[in-house]
């Protein structure tokens, strides 16, 4: 213990030492924000095929049935996501169907709740969401 405090008092020159652990902190917390950044964006863009996928499946089948529920059950499987879905806008061929008309407009809204972590104790939730619009490709008699 003297040896450490007769060192600060000698007057020897120790800052370039704590400039440098200074340095290294700083640059390794930028790094690991910068990564945990990088993952919200990647699953930004992975929620965003994801309502792409679902929206072609029920415009092409002008329905929100049993096939767009089998497309989301396929796309949650190959992608790990589980997010919660909604469609809106949508306007039913006729009062509690799932059936959509032609030319009507479909609306999905897919959102995922995740966290900016990487500092510690520090944890900041974060909800990213991603939409699609389009029409009903399907004709209903």
């Amino acid at each position: 213990m003297r040896r450490i405090l007769s060192f600060f008092k000698t007057g020897r020159k120790g800052e370039g030492y704590i400039e440098t652990v200074i340095f290294v902190f700083v640059a390794t917390a930028l790094i690991v924000f910068s990564v945990n950044v990088f993952q919200l964006f990647s699953l930004r863009s992975d929620l965003d095929q994801y309502a792409k996928q679902v929206l072609e499946t029920a415009s092409v089948t002008g329905s929100l049935g049993s096939e767009t529920m089998k497309r989301i059950d396929e796309l949650s499987e190959q992608s790990g996501l589980h997010p919660d879905i909604s469609f809106e806008g949508t306007v039913f061929w006729t009062e509690g169907s799932d059936r959509i008309q032609y030319g009507e407009p479909i609306r999905v809204t897919v959102s995922v709740r995740s966290e900016l972590s990487g500092f510690g104790l520090l944890s900041l939730p974060v909800t990213l969401k991603a939409s699609a619009g389009g029409l009903s490709r399907r004709y209903w008699k």
